[in-house]
């Protein structure tokens, strides 16, 4: 099964027109992930200076970008990387203003006007930064997590959107079947805001599309609302949470936008390395055992100008690079507890010493079994299905309840089974939860990220990022690794990969342009160690084996208590899904006068792709009613 959708968005917008026919300002223009810094030059007695250069300086790279005020005094520097920013403004007839550095975090859009003194060039006034800087002038508002919060906010998940707790209205839920982790789709997605996610209840608006994942300007959004590739906490440099974000540039949902960038290169070389560890040494026991749980986080990061001696300095080239690594090995014991297996006389064809309690009676003369005392233990009697009497339909005991002629497919099977290893319930069979569970998840990841980021001169910047990562996980195995766990577990895997790659360009004091494109893939695959199965090792007939789509293990039910994923054998013949999101996006800002227009064109391209084979070895019932020779 394919689907494709194709779907194109022309937005031009006025910008708030009805606000610009008053306020008539360049501050106001459409929402983006990365932030812009605008401002209005006026000399002493207020009227502006038209024609000052604005120099605005990156305190993390150094990267420079300039612009001229207009005719309305007022300038913008726009597709600025979240971090420190300072600016000089000059203008002939005054004195050269220096102003403080200004924090600017993901999507904002702040002002710091500046006014001049009359003086010669070469003197210089310092302009400081009383009090942060409050956005004003953006159409929508939202809570930023901030670098400071995602690197010292204890987080044994590495999973940064579980931060959107801290925002007012937000909601996080508490995952999907155990922790949350950065393979943990799902559970990093269960997030309310305003009402509105996946853990407020049913309905559409409340659905994991309810909130939509941006990263880097990119959509890192599933087909199914979930976020599609997790960038790890300490490569994020810090993300905002847009509430009922109704501006055409952000996007369509109905609950919260998060915003997130990645961290990028400085002028200075900085990088980290992490380590959690939990073993089985401090663990409690379970069941009387010491249970072998086992998880282990690793990673790091190295960030800084891209430097090959003698050969390229980026420092200088305005060059610069973030690299992450983040891995996950975890072994971690689940679903305790006892299943029932066949006895190794059982496994033999012998029954002569099985019994079961059914309303307090016991039924069999072997084995032990306890009832309630009131009556002595009734016989029971296994019948050759083999020897119907097509007269009276009556079929033939075995003697003694011992089976002369066991197939050797039974025989196989049986094999592939553990033998009992604790003692059995009494008082229900003589093979009740006669077996541990020994089952433990076993999860295996490992992903990276790296960003360039290049300044080619003042009117042209680009940037590339490149994410991936790869998951597998073997469970429901509650054999132990009996076997290689072929008759009762289940694999599945995950890959995810995005990339993006922005260039912006100054075409004029007036006209910005910026292209983005983008495209994010996952992949995913499950299914039972019992499909491809190759049967003719079990003495299935070749017949049978013509008739199945995908050769494996025929799924049993009823042959064990306790089993996990349905039964034994193979309950998922393999299933796989392909999810590909592509999106171009051309924005260009146009000033004129003292009003800013901005025009964006959107085109997404999103192919869904999945089958499943199911049972595709076949299905064998057997049910637990006792039967009589005519049955």
């Amino acid at each position: 099964m394919k689907a494709t959708r194709n779907r194109s968005r022309f937005a031009l917008a006025l910008v708030a027109s009805l606000l610009l026919l008053f306020a008539g300002s360049l501050r106001s223009f459409g929402q983006e992930s990365r932030a812009s810094l605008a401002g209005k030059v006026t000399d002493p007695q207020n009227a502006v200076v038209v024609g000052a250069t604005v120099t605005v300086i990156s305190v993390e790279t150094g990267v420079v970008q300039t612009a001229t005020t207009n005719q309305a005094g007022e300038w913008r520097v726009q597709f600025l990387n979240p971090g420190h920013y300072s600016f000089v403004v000059n203008s002939a007839g005054f004195k050269k203003a220096q102003h403080g550095a200004i924090e600017l975090q993901v999507g904002d859009l702040k002002t710091a006007d500046v006014q001049l003194q009359i003086g010669a060039v070469a003197e210089t006034v310092n302009v400081g930064t009383e009090g942060a800087l409050i956005d004003t002038d953006a159409a929508v508002s939202g809570a930023v997590i901030t670098t400071k919060e995602l690197e010292e906010l204890p987080s044994l998940s590495q999973v940064p959107t579980l931060l959107a707790g801290l925002t007012p209205g937000v909601v996080v839920g508490n995952g999907v079947s155990g922790g949350v982790y950065l393979w943990s789709n799902n559970g990093a997605s269960q997030i309310q805001d305003n009402g509105s996610g996946s853990v407020a209840g049913i309905g559409a608006q409340n659905s994991n599309s309810a909130t939509q994942y941006r990263l880097d300007g990119a959509y890192d959004s599933s087909s199914g609302g979930t976020i599609g590739f997790i960038p790890p906490q300490d490569a994020i440099a810090e993300f905002r949470v847009t509430s009922n974000a109704y501006d055409a540039s952000i996007g369509r949902q109905s609950g919260a936008t998060i915003d997130m960038v990645s961290k990028t290169g400085t002028k200075d070389f900085h990088g980290s390395l992490y380590e959690y560890n939990q073993n089985n040494l401090l663990n409690a026991k379970i069941q009387g055992t010491l249970t072998p749980q086992h998880l282990n986080q690793y990673g790091g990061t190295i960030g800084g100008p891209v430097w090959i001696p003698h050969v390229y300095d980026g420092r200088k080239r305005k060059t610069f690079f973030f690299f992450q690594y983040a891995g996950i090995h975890l072994h971690n014991p689940v679903n305790s507890g006892y299943m029932t297996v066949p006895s190794l006389l059982e496994r033999q064809g012998d029954f002569s010493q099985t019994c079961f309690v059914t309303s307090g009676i016991v039924y069999g003369t072997g084995g032990g079994c306890i009832g309630n005392g009131k009556s002595a233990p009734q016989p029971f009697t296994v019948y050759d299905p083999s020897t119907i009497n097509t007269t009276t339909g009556n079929r033939t005991a075995f003697p003694l309840n011992k089976i002369a002629n066991i197939s050797p497919f039974a025989t196989a099977i049986m094999a592939l089974i553990p033998p009992p290893d604790v003692a059995p319930t009494l008082t229900v069979s003589s093979d009740s939860n006669n077996f541990l569970k020994k089952e433990v998840q076993r999860d295996l990841y490992g992903g990276y990220s790296i960003r360039l980021d290049q300044a080619w001169n003042n009117s042209n910047h680009s940037y590339a990022n490149i994410s991936r990562n790869n998951w597998t996980e073997a469970s429901l195995n509650p054999f132990g690794g009996f076997a290689n766990d072929v008759l009762n577990s289940f694999n599945q895997a995950r890959k995810q990969e995005i990339f993006t790659l922005d260039h912006n360009i100054v075409l004029n004091p007036r006209m910005v342009l910026d292209l983005k494109y983008s495209v994010l893939n996952a992949y995913g695959n499950a299914f039972s160690p019992a499909a491809k199965y190759d049967d003719s090792t079990l003495g299935l007939s070749s017949t049978y084996i013509s008739q199945m789509p995908e050769q494996g293990i025929p799924l049993f039910t009823g042959v064990v208590n306790g089993a996990e994923n349905g039964g034994l054998g193979n309950s998922n013949g393999g299933s796989y899904t392909i999810d590909t999101f592509q999106t171009i996006d051309v924005d260009l800002t146009h000033s004129y006068r003292t009003h800013t227009f901005k025009y964006g064109f959107e085109h997404l391209i999103q192919q869904n792709a999945g089958g499943n084979l199911g049972t595709s070895g076949g299905n064998f019932s057997f049910g637990s009613a006792a039967n009589t020779s005519s049955d």
